[in-house]
């Protein structure tokens, strides 16, 4: 198995995200999940036992 790098997520809270972090982690990989929503990033982050960050990265102010 390959070493297990972080990889850090974003729009992870639903769709291709969602998908790869999933699939990340059931590989072994660390993953931190970032997204918009607070529900739905907690929800993938519960689903795959991984730390979270909401951010709404259309404004960078």
């Amino acid at each position: 198995m390959p070493e297990q790098q972080t990889i850090v997520i974003t729009g992870a809270s639903d769709g291709i995200g969602a998908a790869a972090a999933h699939q990340l982690s059931e590989r072994g990989h660390r993953v931190v999940v970032v997204g918009r929503s607070p529900e739905k990033t907690a929800a993938v982050a519960a689903a795959i036992d991984a730390p979270s960050h909401v951010a709404d990265l259309a404004d960078l102010t």
